[in-house]
């Protein structure tokens, strides 16, 4: 978010709005968001970054110089203590799972907890994915079902379910999510969406962001 009496930016959000922005396919909204990011003094590493990415959106010419000195958010501070460990689980599963493999990215999110002893990272391993197995071979959702989950956290759950719930579909129908989970953690929404772009089952699965009330 923009301040505009203190000319303070949050780098952190404007990320993952930035990330939201590719994941929907909203180029013009992701352009917005990239040149504010591209005219903070706060982020000058990320400006040949941030300036390729516009010009693969077409904008040319651009001016990284901005009248207005932007600084960090104090949100941005502490952002990197707060996400620290679910960065150290994205990088341990690039490092180690098979790209497009959902599980092998299922397996190397469960080797994370087992390896490094990462019990903070609560996910459906175990007992709970055999049920969740068993369930999904016993039905097939129809035309007009989807499975719905109210808390995806890293996507490990989205992903399963999405790797073995099959919807048939009539010859030549466009293919529409099966699974549609919902989270409320902005952090946890973008990591979940990479995840789930990484066992490329995103034309089956989506993260929305947000609160289903009861």
């Amino acid at each position: 978010s923009l301040n505009s009496s203190d000319q303070c930016i949050d780098t952190t959000s404007l990320g993952f709005l930035s990330m939201h922005a590719s994941w929907a396919g909203l180029s013009s909204r992701e352009v917005q968001i990239l040149t504010v990011l591209a005219k903070s003094v706060s982020v000058v590493a990320l400006q040949r970054l941030v300036i390729c990415r516009l010009v693969v959106h077409g904008v040319s010419g651009f001016n990284v110089h901005s009248n207005t000195l932007f600084v960090r958010s104090p949100n941005c501070e502490g952002a990197w203590y707060r996400h620290q460990k679910l960065g150290q689980l994205v990088h341990f599963v690039e490092a180690t799972a098979f790209e497009g493999n959902p599980q092998s990215l299922l397996m190397c999110i469960e080797g994370f907890v087992k390896e490094d002893h990462q019990r903070w990272l609560k996910v459906a391993a175990g007992p709970k994915a055999q049920v969740m197995d068993m369930a999904t071979r016993r039905w097939s959702l129809q035309l007009n079902e989807i499975a719905v989950e109210m808390g995806c956290f890293v996507g490990y759950t989205a992903i399963r379910l999405g790797w073995r719930l099959i919807r048939p579909r009539a010859l030549g129908t466009l293919c529409c999510a099966s699974v549609v989970s919902t989270e409320l953690e902005a952090v946890h929404v973008c990591i979940a969406r990479h995840h789930i772009d990484a066992a490329r089952l995103s034309n089956l699965v989506e993260v929305w962001p947000g609160h289903i009330p009861w």
